[in-house]
């Protein structure tokens, strides 16, 4: 009858996330996911590809394997919409929810339900849930590979398990590249480290170097496929040397970051993690060792990837599942520190009192959106009714629940629905007007058809406001760049000239003389202008410097 609960609890969780992760989507592609859009078009329009392209040209940082999985069901409706471009993510994003429930199940589901709830309160995971997002399926793929070894059903690791923890480790590489095989690897073998099984430790280690080479073996091969040997050294500068020689940030920027960008998970896990240590190190009940294991999956991932120079907090998204699940053992009663009792009393309180909060920030945002002019797509309305009628559920439950365990986990529940909502309802409506890029690109685009001619991006790009440009323009681009302001004469009147808006205003006064602005409005969060040239530039008029000796 459990396992018949846990299968039950399993599909709700998942169609629950499905819908909140793809309800309410915002009708532009904007930000970050600008690019696999742009990648997802062109396979569309040109067909399967190794590698993802941006005008025709591969692009060396990704596999096109993501790109495949957003093209499969386009393919069905002719189009990349962003419901279809954010369903492969949603997928993934609502079976990390399932498997997280499941691995906490295993102690009490009242843990994996927690865990879940963790989860939807932490807000780059409902941000990267909603979005296009790579490192969710290296999250999910993670999640998976420990949720095999950590099975007590099978006993000992059986051959089932090694012939899944490869599988899981290639997919992982054929989508997110040598990260994606990376992580799932490492915590597969810090798992064995951990256990004291060092023939396995040793085995799934020598397992996953072989593969990781032989994967690289063929990543360059099809490299060299798609775009001779230049395209190859710019995969495995793009893919792995360029990482790890990089210096952009700190080694502990993922530490410091976290604390706000995993929020409230991981300051939870950190505090449950040092406050318990002694029973993690020496564990002796089942959920003391399940912690363990769950705070070495942490720190293998923080140290890690603290090594390579390039840093984003969306690469350590494969250590969500974790630190959710620490997070929320705190909420289960199983720990008698009285440090622990004071924080989870003043959690539950917070948690208590969030949508409140939440319905003071959303009027707050709306008066402050008045001031400003601004026009985001959202229902005011309708959200503060969903806010308050949460928060007025968090009190009720607060004075006329006498179960303090139920009490925890619906006021858990109550503060998780209002940061969906909130997030939903006001502050991605808010950021998709900051990022809003459609009505320039239609505007300039109508008046590109009227008079056919070349587009050419002054001081923009290549891969940059560029490719917000081309993503909304719903046809295939060839677009020409130049960064030199006396190059502008070199075109011809029906050239279609897009800059920043600050880069326009510097240009010489002789050469703004020469132009005609033709729109204006926002690639992004960028202002920009379109522009052209009054008269078409002779031979005999060109500047001395123009002319070529």
């Amino acid at each position: 009858m459990k396992e018949v609960g846990k299968i039950k609890a399993s599909i709700i969780i998942f169609f629950c996330g499905i819908t909140l992760f793809t309800i309410g989507l915002p009708d532009e592609f904007v930000g970050f996911q600008c690019r696999f859009a742009l990648f997802a078009q062109e396979m569309l329009r040109n067909g399967p590809t190794l590698f993802p392209t941006t005008f025709d040209t591969p692009y060396p940082d990704y596999p096109a394997t993501s790109t495949f999985l957003i093209y499969l069901p386009a393919r069905l409706t002719g189009e990349v919409t962003p419901l279809i471009a954010v369903l492969p993510t949603a997928v993934a994003s609502s079976l990390i929810l399932v498997f997280t429930y499941l691995v906490g199940a295993r102690i009490s589901r009242k843990w994996g339900l927690l865990a879940v709830l963790f989860s939807m309160l932490t807000f780059t995971f409902v941000k990267e849930s909603r979005e296009i997002s790579l490192d969710q399926f290296i999250s999910l793929l993670t999640l998976i590979g420990f949720y095999a070894l950590s099975s007590p059903a099978a006993g000992p690791t059986t051959a089932w398990k090694w012939a899944l923890l490869p599988l899981l480790f290639v997919a992982g590489f054929a989508i997110r590249g040598p990260i994606g095989l990376v992580i799932p690897a490492a915590v597969a073998s810090g798992y064995f480290l951990w256990e004291r099984e060092y023939v396995k430790f040793i085995f799934t280690t020598v397992i996953s170097g072989i593969l990781l080479v032989g994967c690289m073996v063929a990543l360059v091969y099809a490299a060299r496929l798609s775009g001779g040997e230049h395209f190859a050294k710019e995969v495995l500068e793009m893919q792995m040397a360029g990482r790890i020689s990089s210096h952009d940030n700190p080694p502990l920027y993922y530490w410091y970051r976290s604390l706000g960008e995993y929020a409230i998970a991981f300051p939870l896990a950190i505090c449950v993690s040092a406050a318990l240590f002694r029973k993690w190190l020496r564990p002796v009940r089942a959920e003391e060792r399940l912690l363990a294991h769950l705070v070495v999956w942490m720190l293998i991932i923080l140290v890690g990837m603290s090594i390579p120079g390039t840093k984003s907090s969306r690469y350590i998204l494969p250590i969500l599942p974790s630190i959710t699940l620490i997070a929320s053992y705190l909420l289960t009663e199983k720990n008698d520190l009285p440090f622990l009792i004071g924080m989870r009393f003043h959690l539950v309180r917070f948690f208590a009192m969030f949508p409140l909060y939440a319905v003071i920030g959303a009027i707050a945002t709306a008066v402050y959106i008045a001031k400003e002019g601004l026009t985001p797509d959202w229902e005011l309305v309708p959200i503060l009714l969903m806010l308050v009628t949460t928060a007025g559920l968090g009190a009720v439950l607060k004075l006329k629940c006498n179960d303090w365990a139920a009490q925890k986990t619906l006021l858990t529940a109550t503060a998780a629905a209002a940061l969906v909502i909130l997030y939903i309802g006001i502050i991605q409506p808010i950021y998709y007007d900051r990022e809003h890029t459609t009505s320039f690109v239609s505007q300039v685009e109508q008046l590109r058809e009227a008079t056919p001619g070349p587009l050419v991006f002054y001081q923009i790009g290549p891969d940059g406001e560029d490719i917000k440009y081309a993503v909304n323009a719903g046809h295939s681009l060839q677009p020409e760049y130049f960064d030199k302001p006396e190059k502008m004469l070199t075109y011809g009147e029906n050239a279609c000239f897009v800059a920043l808006q600050k880069y326009y205003d510097a240009l010489p006064e002789h050469l703004v003389a020469q132009t005609v602005p033709l729109a204006k409005g926002n690639l992004g969060h960028k202002e920009c202008i379109a522009f052209k040239l009054t008269r078409p530039v002779s031979f005999l008029e060109k500047p001395a410097f123009m002319i070529d000796k």
